[in-house]
Protein backbone atom coordinates (compact mmCIF):
# COMPACT_ATOMS: atom_id res chain seq x y z
CA UNK A 1 0.00 0.00 0.00
CA UNK A 2 1.35 3.40 -0.99
CA UNK A 3 2.21 5.77 1.85
CA UNK A 4 0.07 8.91 1.98
CA UNK A 5 2.06 12.12 2.37
CA UNK A 6 -0.03 15.04 3.63
CA UNK A 7 -0.06 18.38 1.82
CA UNK A 8 0.42 21.90 3.19
CA UNK A 9 -3.30 22.36 3.81
CA UNK A 10 -3.53 19.19 5.88
CA UNK A 11 -0.51 20.11 7.97
CA UNK A 12 -1.85 23.64 8.50
CA UNK A 13 -5.09 22.18 9.90
CA UNK A 14 -3.11 19.87 12.18
CA UNK A 15 -0.91 22.73 13.31
CA UNK A 16 -3.91 24.91 14.20
CA UNK A 17 -5.45 22.09 16.25
CA UNK A 18 -2.16 21.44 18.08
CA UNK A 19 -1.66 25.10 18.96
CA UNK A 20 -5.21 25.55 20.23
CA UNK A 21 -4.68 22.61 22.58
CA UNK A 22 -1.37 24.18 23.66
CA UNK A 23 -3.10 27.52 24.38
CA UNK A 24 -5.78 25.98 26.58
CA UNK A 25 -5.56 26.88 30.28
CA UNK A 26 -2.92 29.54 29.55
CA UNK A 27 -3.39 33.28 30.10
CA UNK A 28 -1.46 34.59 27.12
CA UNK A 29 -2.18 37.56 24.87
CA UNK A 30 -2.61 34.98 22.10
CA UNK A 31 -5.93 33.33 22.96
CA UNK A 32 -6.78 31.29 19.91
CA UNK A 33 -5.41 30.15 16.55
CA UNK A 34 -7.45 29.83 13.36
CA UNK A 35 -6.97 29.74 9.64
CA UNK A 36 -8.47 30.23 6.21
CA UNK A 37 -10.97 27.40 6.01
CA UNK A 38 -11.77 27.41 2.30
CA UNK A 39 -10.68 24.72 -0.12
CA UNK A 40 -7.68 25.90 -2.07
CA UNK A 41 -8.80 26.55 -5.65
CA UNK A 42 -5.55 28.09 -6.80
CA UNK A 43 -6.76 31.68 -6.52
CA UNK A 44 -4.91 34.14 -4.33
CA UNK A 45 -6.32 34.58 -0.85
CA UNK A 46 -5.82 37.69 1.23
CA UNK A 47 -5.49 35.82 4.52
CA UNK A 48 -2.48 33.99 5.97
CA UNK A 49 -2.64 30.22 6.41
CA UNK A 50 -2.72 30.65 10.18
CA UNK A 51 -4.00 33.52 12.30
CA UNK A 52 -3.33 34.20 15.97
CA UNK A 53 -6.17 35.97 17.78
CA UNK A 54 -6.26 38.05 20.94
CA UNK A 55 -9.77 36.90 21.87
CA UNK A 56 -11.97 33.80 21.71
CA UNK A 57 -14.43 35.57 19.41
CA UNK A 58 -11.65 35.98 16.82
CA UNK A 59 -12.22 39.70 16.36
CA UNK A 60 -8.69 40.84 17.23
CA UNK A 61 -5.99 39.59 14.87
CA UNK A 62 -2.52 39.60 16.40
CA UNK A 63 -0.35 37.71 13.96
CA UNK A 64 -0.41 35.93 10.62
CA UNK A 65 1.69 32.92 9.68
CA UNK A 66 2.36 31.58 6.20
CA UNK A 67 2.98 27.83 6.09
CA UNK A 68 4.98 25.85 3.52
CA UNK A 69 6.53 22.41 3.48
CA UNK A 70 10.33 21.96 3.46
CA UNK A 71 10.61 21.98 -0.34
CA UNK A 72 9.93 25.74 -0.18
CA UNK A 73 12.93 27.49 1.37
CA UNK A 74 12.41 29.94 4.20
CA UNK A 75 14.32 32.44 2.04
CA UNK A 76 12.05 31.99 -1.00
CA UNK A 77 11.23 35.47 -2.31
CA UNK A 78 7.59 34.76 -3.21
CA UNK A 79 7.03 33.08 0.14
CA UNK A 80 8.31 36.17 1.96
CA UNK A 81 6.47 38.70 -0.22
CA UNK A 82 3.17 36.84 0.11
CA UNK A 83 3.40 36.81 3.91
CA UNK A 84 4.22 40.52 4.03
CA UNK A 85 1.47 41.44 1.56
CA UNK A 86 -1.12 39.65 3.69
CA UNK A 87 0.22 41.29 6.83
CA UNK A 88 -0.25 44.71 5.22
CA UNK A 89 -3.78 43.79 4.13
CA UNK A 90 -4.68 42.96 7.73
CA UNK A 91 -3.14 46.17 9.07
CA UNK A 92 -0.43 44.33 11.00
CA UNK A 93 3.26 45.15 11.26
CA UNK A 94 4.70 41.66 11.58
CA UNK A 95 4.46 38.20 10.07
CA UNK A 96 5.77 34.69 10.65
CA UNK A 97 6.98 32.23 8.00
CA UNK A 98 7.15 28.52 8.79
CA UNK A 99 8.29 25.57 6.66
CA UNK A 100 8.88 22.97 9.41
CA UNK A 101 12.63 23.24 8.77
CA UNK A 102 12.91 26.85 9.93
CA UNK A 103 10.81 29.79 11.03
CA UNK A 104 11.41 33.47 10.22
CA UNK A 105 9.80 36.38 12.07
CA UNK A 106 9.59 39.73 10.26
CA UNK A 107 8.71 43.11 11.79
CA UNK A 108 7.99 46.28 9.78
CA UNK A 109 9.94 49.40 10.71
CA UNK A 110 8.69 53.00 10.67
CA UNK A 111 9.64 53.39 7.01
CA UNK A 112 7.42 50.46 6.04
CA UNK A 113 10.25 47.98 5.41
CA UNK A 114 10.04 44.46 6.81
CA UNK A 115 13.20 43.32 8.56
CA UNK A 116 13.89 39.87 9.91
CA UNK A 117 13.64 40.03 13.69
CA UNK A 118 14.53 36.44 14.44
CA UNK A 119 15.01 33.10 12.72
CA UNK A 120 14.76 29.65 14.27
CA UNK A 121 16.73 26.76 12.73
CA UNK A 122 16.38 24.19 15.52
CA UNK A 123 14.72 21.68 13.18
CA UNK A 124 17.06 22.20 10.21
CA UNK A 125 17.43 18.42 9.96
CA UNK A 126 13.90 18.27 8.50
CA UNK A 127 14.51 18.25 4.74
CA UNK A 128 11.55 16.49 3.12
CA UNK A 129 7.79 16.12 3.44
CA UNK A 130 8.34 12.64 4.86
CA UNK A 131 10.58 14.16 7.55
CA UNK A 132 7.69 16.38 8.68
CA UNK A 133 5.79 13.27 9.72
CA UNK A 134 8.80 11.52 11.22
CA UNK A 135 9.96 14.45 13.36
CA UNK A 136 6.55 15.75 14.37
CA UNK A 137 7.38 16.00 18.08
CA UNK A 138 10.50 18.06 17.32
CA UNK A 139 8.81 20.75 15.22
CA UNK A 140 5.76 20.80 17.48
CA UNK A 141 7.98 21.65 20.44
CA UNK A 142 9.67 24.39 18.40
CA UNK A 143 6.47 26.07 17.18
CA UNK A 144 5.12 26.10 20.74
CA UNK A 145 8.22 27.92 21.97
CA UNK A 146 7.94 30.35 19.04
CA UNK A 147 4.34 31.16 20.03
CA UNK A 148 5.53 31.98 23.54
CA UNK A 149 8.26 34.26 22.19
CA UNK A 150 5.88 36.09 19.87
CA UNK A 151 3.47 36.51 22.76
CA UNK A 152 6.19 38.41 24.63
CA UNK A 153 6.30 40.97 21.81
CA UNK A 154 2.61 41.70 22.37
CA UNK A 155 3.17 41.95 26.10
CA UNK A 156 5.80 44.61 25.49
CA UNK A 157 3.60 46.49 23.00
CA UNK A 158 6.13 46.15 20.16
CA UNK A 159 3.65 44.59 17.75
CA UNK A 160 0.46 46.03 16.31
CA UNK A 161 -2.85 44.14 16.44
CA UNK A 162 -5.78 44.56 14.08
CA UNK A 163 -9.52 44.45 14.78
CA UNK A 164 -12.05 43.34 12.20
CA UNK A 165 -14.49 45.85 13.64
CA UNK A 166 -12.25 48.88 13.12
CA UNK A 167 -14.36 49.96 10.15
CA UNK A 168 -17.00 51.08 12.66
CA UNK A 169 -16.37 52.96 15.87
CA UNK A 170 -16.20 51.31 19.27
CA UNK A 171 -19.18 53.39 20.42
CA UNK A 172 -21.36 52.14 17.55
CA UNK A 173 -20.32 48.55 18.20
CA UNK A 174 -21.02 48.89 21.92
CA UNK A 175 -24.43 50.42 21.20
CA UNK A 176 -25.44 47.57 18.87
CA UNK A 177 -24.40 44.98 21.45
CA UNK A 178 -25.96 46.71 24.47
CA UNK A 179 -29.29 47.23 22.69
CA UNK A 180 -29.60 43.62 21.55
CA UNK A 181 -27.62 41.49 23.99
CA UNK A 182 -30.41 40.88 26.52
CA UNK A 183 -32.96 40.03 23.81
CA UNK A 184 -30.66 37.45 22.25
CA UNK A 185 -29.64 36.07 25.67
CA UNK A 186 -33.29 35.61 26.68
CA UNK A 187 -33.99 33.79 23.43
CA UNK A 188 -30.99 31.48 23.93
CA UNK A 189 -32.05 30.68 27.49
CA UNK A 190 -35.62 29.89 26.42
CA UNK A 191 -34.51 27.74 23.49
CA UNK A 192 -31.94 25.82 25.54
CA UNK A 193 -34.74 24.56 27.80
CA UNK A 194 -36.45 23.03 24.75
CA UNK A 195 -33.28 22.02 22.88
CA UNK A 196 -30.82 19.93 24.88
CA UNK A 197 -28.30 19.94 22.03
CA UNK A 198 -28.17 23.72 22.18
CA UNK A 199 -27.93 23.62 25.99
CA UNK A 200 -25.02 21.17 25.80
CA UNK A 201 -23.25 23.26 23.16
CA UNK A 202 -23.55 26.41 25.26
CA UNK A 203 -22.32 24.61 28.37
CA UNK A 204 -19.24 23.22 26.62
CA UNK A 205 -18.47 26.59 25.01
CA UNK A 206 -18.86 28.41 28.32
CA UNK A 207 -16.50 26.05 30.14
CA UNK A 208 -13.83 26.82 27.55
CA UNK A 209 -14.15 30.62 27.52
CA UNK A 210 -15.74 31.80 30.78
CA UNK A 211 -12.44 33.09 32.16
CA UNK A 212 -12.46 35.63 29.32
CA UNK A 213 -16.05 36.77 29.85
CA UNK A 214 -16.64 36.57 33.62
CA UNK A 215 -15.43 40.11 34.24
CA UNK A 216 -18.46 41.55 32.43
CA UNK A 217 -20.83 38.68 31.57
CA UNK A 218 -22.48 36.62 34.35
CA UNK A 219 -23.47 33.52 32.38
CA UNK A 220 -23.21 31.64 29.10
CA UNK A 221 -26.39 33.17 27.67
CA UNK A 222 -25.29 36.81 27.81
CA UNK A 223 -21.72 35.85 26.85
CA UNK A 224 -22.78 33.83 23.81
CA UNK A 225 -25.24 36.57 22.92
CA UNK A 226 -22.31 38.99 22.71
CA UNK A 227 -20.36 36.40 20.71
CA UNK A 228 -23.20 36.09 18.18
CA UNK A 229 -23.62 39.86 17.81
CA UNK A 230 -19.87 40.38 17.35
CA UNK A 231 -19.87 37.68 14.70
CA UNK A 232 -22.58 39.47 12.71
CA UNK A 233 -20.94 42.88 13.17
CA UNK A 234 -17.68 41.47 11.83
CA UNK A 235 -19.41 40.06 8.75
CA UNK A 236 -21.12 43.35 7.93
CA UNK A 237 -18.16 45.61 8.65
CA UNK A 238 -15.68 43.42 6.79
CA UNK A 239 -17.93 43.08 3.75
CA UNK A 240 -18.22 46.87 3.55
CA UNK A 241 -14.47 47.25 4.08
CA UNK A 242 -13.56 45.05 1.09
CA UNK A 243 -16.10 46.48 -1.39
CA UNK A 244 -13.41 48.73 -2.84
CA UNK A 245 -11.40 45.72 -3.97
CA UNK A 246 -14.06 42.99 -4.30
CA UNK A 247 -17.22 43.94 -6.19
CA UNK A 248 -19.24 40.87 -5.06
CA UNK A 249 -19.10 42.27 -1.51
CA UNK A 250 -21.62 44.94 -2.61
CA UNK A 251 -24.25 42.23 -2.09
CA UNK A 252 -24.12 43.13 1.61
CA UNK A 253 -26.15 46.23 0.72
CA UNK A 254 -29.12 44.01 -0.20
CA UNK A 255 -29.52 43.07 3.48
CA UNK A 256 -32.21 45.18 5.14
CA UNK A 257 -34.60 45.10 8.12
CA UNK A 258 -36.78 42.46 6.46
CA UNK A 259 -33.86 40.04 5.89
CA UNK A 260 -33.86 37.05 8.24
CA UNK A 261 -30.62 35.46 9.56
CA UNK A 262 -30.87 32.47 7.21
CA UNK A 263 -31.05 34.71 4.14
CA UNK A 264 -28.28 36.91 5.53
CA UNK A 265 -26.06 33.86 5.94
CA UNK A 266 -26.73 32.82 2.35
CA UNK A 267 -25.72 36.28 1.13
CA UNK A 268 -22.46 36.12 3.06
CA UNK A 269 -21.88 32.59 1.70
CA UNK A 270 -22.28 34.01 -1.82
CA UNK A 271 -19.81 36.82 -1.09
CA UNK A 272 -17.34 34.31 0.34
CA UNK A 273 -17.67 31.99 -2.68
CA UNK A 274 -16.52 34.83 -4.95
CA UNK A 275 -14.09 36.70 -2.69
CA UNK A 276 -12.85 34.00 -0.27
CA UNK A 277 -12.43 35.19 3.39
CA UNK A 278 -14.37 32.16 4.59
CA UNK A 279 -12.97 32.45 8.11
CA UNK A 280 -14.86 35.76 8.44
CA UNK A 281 -18.06 34.93 6.56
CA UNK A 282 -18.58 31.33 7.71
CA UNK A 283 -21.68 30.49 9.73
CA UNK A 284 -21.30 30.89 13.49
Amino acid sequence: MAKIVKNERSWAIDLISMLNIFLQNKTLNIKKVGGEATINTGKKTMFPDLLMYGDESQTQILQGCEIKLPDTLITDEEFIKDAQRKSDTLGLNSCLLWNFTSAAFYVKDESGIYNIEKQWNDTSFIKTREDVEQYKKDWQSLIESIILEINNYFLSGELKASRLGEVISDSVMDTIISRNKVLVANYLETESVKNRTLASHLSIWWNEVKSEYLSDEPNQFTAFSKHILLNWINKFSFAHAIKKYHSPAFQVESINYSTNPQTGSLIFDEISSKCDFYNIFKKN
